[in-house]
């Protein structure tokens, strides 16, 4: 372990104050768990990496104190929890400051239950206290500057077109927010196939531009609840200060859904920015694409 010190001190001391978290290794395979797996990347066992992990706990407690310490970000969906637990068998969970996961999820509505199963497991070894990061997530999308194919498997089996890319990213910020994790971390910004622009970042996509306004609807608001009837229409309860707002959604696509009267609704604003009034108490069209329902005539939030 000598020469992964000396690259560890070489990093750390290099930057000093300017990193504040370090994701100790990118999706590991370990042999408990993938014994026929573990050919790429790290191709160890969980113990393994856990003392490679005390080791940059230690060089960053003796260099950078303030800097942090995340878990090996796990992937595959359920698959990974395995992963996960054999960090926290190994003793991982003494050294982690924050669990990293990789939730690709499609669609975007199993994130929950991902989020749920990584807490519960989480909490079993009395580190309730530590947030869950999503430090990679996405979705394959057409795109102008590449062929894109699906790649197998459940969560890249369909190429995305730009407008349904722009709906999952909506709902996966949302939902992710709303299962309580700490930092949700999109992939991409500018790989074609994946990306959130198009002409290597040059340009935002119709994706692009979901990301933003997602992210100002969540801002300084709190997620009361996301709940679902039918596992088709879910609605998200918003709070910002004294004010409510509805995030509405249908993912089997257009439904003419009616708005309850007790909400008092008077607009609504879409993903591309449209703000429409609420004139009548007839059917209400959703679709894919998450809209926000407001009770006043105001701006949600900030642009």
């Amino acid at each position: 372990m000598a020469d992964w010190e000396n690259y560890i001190r070489t990093v750390v001391t290099r930057y000093k104050g300017k990193i504040k978290y370090y994701e100790l290794w990118n999706e590991p395979r370990f042999r408990e768990v993938d014994p026929y797996r573990a050919t790429a990347g790290f191709t160890g066992t969980a113990k393994q990496m856990v003392e490679m992990g005390t080791i940059v706990k230690r060089v960053l407690n003796e260099i950078d104190p303030d800097a942090k310490l995340v878990s090996p970000a796990f992937d595959a969906r359920m698959l990974g929890l395995k992963r996960l637990k054999a960090w926290l068998d190994a003793g991982g969970g003494k050294i982690s400051d924050v669990i990293a996961y990789h939730i690709y999820a499609t669609p975007p509505e199993e994130i929950p239950a991902v989020v749920k199963a990584l807490r519960n497991l989480v909490n079993q070894y009395g580190l309730n206290h530590l947030e869950i990061w999503n430090t990679e997530s996405g979705f394959l999308v057409e795109s102008p500057d590449k062929e894109v194919k699906p790649m197998g498997g459940a969560v890249f089996a369909e190429v995305l077109s730009v407008e349904r890319y722009a709906a999952f990213t909506s709902r996966s910020l949302i939902l992710g927010a709303a299962s309580g994790l700490g930092r949700y971390y999109w992939y991409s910004w500018d790989i074609p196939g994946m990306a959130l622009t198009t002409g290597k970042g040059a340009r935002l996509t119709a994706a692009g531009h979901a990301y933003i306004k997602t992210e100002r609807w969540l801002r300084d608001a709190t997620i009361n609840e996301c709940r679902t009837a039918d596992e088709k229409l879910w609605i998200c309860t918003l709070s910002r200060g004294g004010r409510q707002a509805r995030l509405v959604w249908n993912t089997t696509g257009p439904r003419d859904w009616m708005v309850p009267s007790q909400w008092q609704a008077r607009q609504y604003e879409t993903l591309p920015g449209k703000v429409t009034n609420i004139k009548s108490a007839g059917p209400f069209r959703v679709d894919e694409s998450p809209v926000l329902i407001l009770s006043d005539d105001q701006a949600w939030g900030t642009p």
